[in-house]
């Protein structure tokens, strides 16, 4: 049975080559929420197959958006460009590392590049999905709206056995729990993927409040974030709950002040969750506990970690490090137990990236992803409309939270950052009205 349903899912996607790149992407979008899922639950024969698929569709998606002869990129500012010539160089100096002769898995190293890369192009190709600020608040609210079944799936996990089916992670995993709850997860394969894809909808939600809306789209948009912040709590991650908290005061203290309407729906937004939280307040009272039951005495030495663990990995990599892929999951097998040694103790993104690409490749990684929050903190000082200056904001802050995080190693939030980037890449374009651009006839996402 799964045999079949994976060549009816190969059949459906390979469909994607007859199918408009605008809409290819969106699938995209809504695939790697459903990923795990078929991964975990439906077809755990063919977690491998699968975890391929999004590739497979963002690669079409490439392929065919390249092709179009009718779409014209958009001209980047200096800070814009600086942050792709960066790109061009770490995938340079990359490269050439993989020929090292210290790492000389062919087949690792590709699929290591392709866990650093693959989401890249997305800078190019997302300003070109959003022809114009409609279409942009158009994804927001489709993409808020499907996390409702989603954040359902949520609860039905959070109040059921940590021994139950539906909590299941991927094959050989243990299930987190705390007292009587798991640790959810949502359709995702991992914690990590699900915190990653909630911080994300905080961004776009908290962005989406500063567009001019009847009360009723208010309260719906309020609610889905209440419910976001909910499914935070049940997951107890102590990471994105400090990302939300800090991506929501940010906004609230830097964006709301500069109009009336915005501080209206701040202090609506207050009401209104004090009524949701009565009203659920088991769930959330539950899921506060199972969250501060984690404590926070380590809390601290976690976030030194990462500034702190990449400096013991620089003494012991080369100028070119030990090749990119050494410590993804999954290569781990392939590279013996003497390998497994000389990297098991570090754990933070940037000790992993210098142990893989080396000091240089290092800094350029990093020098790109302090400059894609630079980018997005001049866009944000730069735009005149209020409505994406309000997008701009919370997923500047949102990347600047992730800079240090697990980018390069988590598939999802790697496509997320990728994904918040361009969205910050195109910003600065909608703030000029672009519809003169658009070719006769075309029609954008409402």
């Amino acid at each position: 049975m799964t045999d079949i349903m994976l060549f009816a899912i190969l059949i459906g996607i390979s469909s994607l080559l007859f199918m408009n790149w605008r809409k290819a992407i969106l699938l995209c979008t809504v695939w790697i929420i459903l990923e795990g899922a078929f991964r975990k639950w439906f077809m755990p024969g063919h977690e491998r197959q699968i975890y391929f698929l999004k590739d497979f569709i963002i690669i079409i998606v490439y392929a065919k958006f390249f092709n179009t002869r009718k779409v014209k990129l958009i001209k980047n500012s200096p800070a814009q460009q600086a942050v792709k010539s960066l790109l061009v160089a770490l995938f340079i100096w990359v490269a050439l590392g993989m020929i090292s002769p210290e790492f000389s898995n062919p087949l690792i190293s590709l699929f290591g590049l392709k866990q650093f890369f693959v989401f890249v192009p997305l800078l190019i190709v997302i300003p070109r999905l959003f022809e114009d600020k409609q279409s942009l608040f158009a994804f927001i609210k489709f993409y808020s709206l499907i996390f409702i079944p989603v954040g359902i799936l949520g609860v039905v996990q959070f109040l059921s056995s940590p021994g139950s089916p539906i909590n299941r992670y991927i094959a050989g995993s243990d299930v987190a729990s705390i007292g009587a709850h798991a640790r959810i997860t949502g359709p995702f394969s991992y914690m990590s993927g699900y915190g990653a894809y909630l911080t994300f909808l905080v961004a776009l939600g908290m962005g989406y409040l500063g567009r001019k809306m009847k009360p009723r789209e208010t309260m719906v948009m309020l609610s889905i974030l209440f419910f976001i912040l909910l499914n935070i709590l049940m997951t107890a991650s102590r990471g994105p709950s400090l990302v939300a908290i800090i991506v929501i005061a940010s906004y609230v203290l830097i964006f709301s002040w500069k109009t009336k309407k915005t501080v209206q729906k701040v202090i609506v937004g207050a009401i209104l969750s004090g009524l949701v939280v009565f009203y659920f307040a088991p769930i959330y009272l539950q899921g506060i506990e199972v969250l501060t039951s984690r404590g926070t005495g380590d809390v601290l030495s976690r976030i030194r970690q990462p500034f702190v663990e990449v400096f013991g990995a620089a003494e012991n990599v080369s100028l070119t490090g030990h090749g990119i892929g050494a410590t993804q999951k999954g290569t781990i097998s392939l590279l013996g137990g003497q390998f497994r040694k000389r990297y098991q103790h570090f754990e933070s993104e940037p000790s992993r990236v210098m142990f893989e690409i080396g000091i240089i490749g290092c800094i350029l990684y990093y020098l790109t992803k302090i400059l894609v929050v630079v980018v997005g903190w001049k866009t944000y000082r730069k735009l005149k409309d209020l409505e994406l200056k309000s997008i701009a904001l919370p997923m500047t802050f949102l990347l600047l939270l992730q800079v240090t995080s697990q980018t390069a190693f988590d598939h999802i939030g790697n496509f997320y950052f990728w994904f918040g980037a361009a969205i910050l890449f195109t910003l600065r374009a909608l703030d000029v009205d672009r519809r003169k651009d658009l070719p006769p006839g075309h029609k954008v996402l409402r």
